[in-house]
């Protein structure tokens, strides 16, 4: 489930925890994503669809009811044209003597077996172009003949999903989420401090991710990054000082929560990832730069962090390495 409003941060909820979320720009090409018997879809003689007769993820009655009456039949959409990476997704429930059973989502003749269950589930599938989509009983999917419901029809470029894009007759575009704080130097500590940020993704991206960065210009600031090879880096730069840089490989698994530290004084770095020392910098010339500034991105807002962010907090004085490593194990 997914809170927007005003312009305000994006908040996602799985019914455990709730992450800030932090996506690029999407536009899903599905111009009715909970309407299955009107405007994008074509479907087989002998399919019958009934919009808005079952409760949906969200809760109201959006979900639509889909009767397979024969075998080998299908709802799809054909002469797509695209080209490029593309993720198709889409919510799925069983329904009676269907639930335990799988349904065939065909993509181009690349095709899929999702298992339907009794709670909605969101299956996604990726593609390298793609012309001719369908839902089918067709194959080795052994629904055959009979009901299941369907809602939150979604066909993004990219080779993830993201989270839902209702439209309602028409594509819609979500722009990509930015968060900054300015003008915050009381509350980031300038002589020491330590940081503390938890998150979680899905994908690493092709450039390096600033995940965290506080900043005044670009040559004073302190950032931890993400690289595209899957290395988390502290890095402290100071004007007319060397940099530190502390490195940890194979920092993250995809889809899993990781949680970072980091405490900073003169002559005092240290760096913590899941409840291990990623490393430490004691060359006391090097000290802390003035930070005003915090942002998930690079301070020019460029290579942003993308992902969900499920807390961050920031102390004005350097903990101790034992406090540190707690707060990540």
């Amino acid at each position: 489930k997914e809170s927007t409003k005003n312009n305000l941060a994006r908040v996602d909820y799985d019914g455990t925890v709730s992450s800030l979320l932090v996506e690029p720009e999407r536009t899903n090409l599905v111009t009715y994503s909970e309407l299955f018997n009107t405007g994008w879809w074509v479907k087989d003689v002998d399919v019958t669809i009934t919009d808005n007769t079952e409760t949906s993820p969200k809760g109201d009655l959006t979900g639509s009811l889909i009767s397979y009456d024969l075998a080998s039949r299908a709802i799809y959409k054909t002469s797509l044209n695209l080209t490029g990476e593309y993720t198709f997704s889409i919510y799925l429930k069983g329904s009676g003597d269907n639930v335990g059973k799988t349904i065939q989502v065909d993509l181009d003749n690349v095709k899929y077996y999702p298992t339907l269950t009794s709670d909605w589930v969101r299956y996604d599938f990726q593609t390298t172009n793609l012309n001719t989509l369908q839902i089918t009983n067709r194959g080795t999917s052994t629904i055959s003949t009979g009901e299941f419901y369907a809602w939150g029809a979604s066909l993004e470029v990219g080779s993830y999903p993201t989270s839902y894009i209702p439209t309602d007759g028409g594509t819609v575009t979500r722009n990509q989420d930015q968060y900054s704080k300015t003008g915050i130097s009381n509350l980031i500590g300038q002589t020491e401090g330590s940081i503390y940020f938890e998150f979680n993704q899905n994908q690493l991206q092709s450039y390096t991710q600033r995940i965290l960065t506080l900043y005044s210009d670009s040559a004073n600031l302190i950032e931890i990054q993400l690289t595209g090879g899957n290395s988390l880096v502290f890095v402290s730069v100071k004007t007319g000082e060397s940099a530190v840089v502390i490195d940890k490989t194979s920092a993250i698994t995809l889809g899993s929560i990781t949680k970072i530290s980091a405490g900073y004084k003169a002559g005092d770095f240290v760096f913590y990832v899941n409840g291990a020392l990623a490393g430490t910098d004691t060359d006391l010339s090097k000290t802390i730069p003035q930070m005003d500034n915090l942002l998930f991105s690079r301070y020019d807002s460029s290579s942003p962090f993308l992902g969900s962010i499920l807390n961050v907090q920031l102390y004005k004085n350097r903990l101790t390495n034992p406090q540190l490593k707690a707060l990540t194990s």
